[in-house]
């Protein structure tokens, strides 16, 4: 029904866009005025840091089957990296060449 009405399809595609955009507007507009405590702003400037990480370590665990080691070296400078220097580019361009360099070399065995 829906392909042989593309105008239709375009409302339904618009309105799930709004049903679905004003539930996450909503709060910004509520809190605009609240004063928050330190540490729970704090908190809540961190959300999006812990969601990232635990989107995307997972699928780096699982990069190299077989090669915990070279994983866990890379996640490690990766970690040190962005820790002491900061920036993003060079812990995930230093993490990939440091896992590459280590398989290449042969410097860990398969588990």
């Amino acid at each position: 029904m829906l392909q042989q009405k593309p105008v239709l399809m375009l409302v339904l595609i618009v309105g799930m866009m709004i049903v679905t955009y004003l539930p996450r507007l909503a709060p910004f507009f509520m809190i605009q005025d609240l004063r928050l405590a330190s540490r729970l702003k704090r908190f809540l400037e961190l959300i999006p840091y812990t969601a990232l990480g635990a989107l995307i370590l997972p699928g780096v665990m699982q990069s190299v089957p077989g090669h915990p080691l070279a994983i866990t070296l890379g996640i490690g400078f990766a970690a040190l990296w962005a820790w002491f220097k900061g920036g993003i580019i060079a812990p995930v361009v230093g993490s990939i060449s440091i896992v590459y360099i280590v398989l290449v070399l042969g410097l860990i065995r398969t588990v």
